[in-house]
């Protein structure tokens, strides 16, 4: 009997402690921004910096979601070579980044003072889009894709 064991992620291999400090960092900002937002009487989101589209859904919703993709994204990083789908959960996390920064700068780049929360955004999404590029390779690799290299 063969037990498969997975090709040790490559990308992982390299940048994997800075994948790990990076998420556990945003993982922290996220749940200390869920703690505000719950325990503020006043607007955490005003509309003049996030954007009407974005402060139609509560503060706490998009701290959740951050903390969620963070925590996907971690497991995925602690499991990797003990579980042939660990890429997907690394994948998954840096895809609900992706799309939650993408949303923010879409939300306040109209918005009157959204530029600076613009600029962050776009640096955070960047970075997350770097990590689902290496994701997505390791990915490819891990089920032997015939793009993987």
């Amino acid at each position: 009997m063969t037990v498969f064991l997975p090709p040790w992620s490559r990308n992982l291999r390299k940048h994997g402690d800075s994948q790990l400090v990076f998420q556990c960092c945003t993982l922290a900002l996220s749940i200390l921004f869920y703690l505000w937002a719950v325990l503020s009487d006043g607007q955490v989101m005003p509309a003049e910096v996030y954007g009407a589209w974005v402060t139609s859904f509560p503060a706490e919703w998009w701290a959740e979601t951050i903390m969620a993709a963070s925590t996907v994204y971690i497991v995925g990083i602690l499991i990797n070579g003990h579980w042939r789908w660990s890429p997907v959960l690394r994948v998954a996390g840096s895809g609900l980044h992706v799309v939650v920064m993408a949303a923010f700068v879409q939300g306040a780049f109209g918005a009157t003072y959204g530029d600076f929360f613009v600029l962050i955004c776009l640096v955070m999404g960047a970075a997350h889009a770097v990590f689902l590029a290496w994701n997505l390779g390791d990915l490819m690799r891990a089920f032997g894709g015939r793009f993987a290299r």
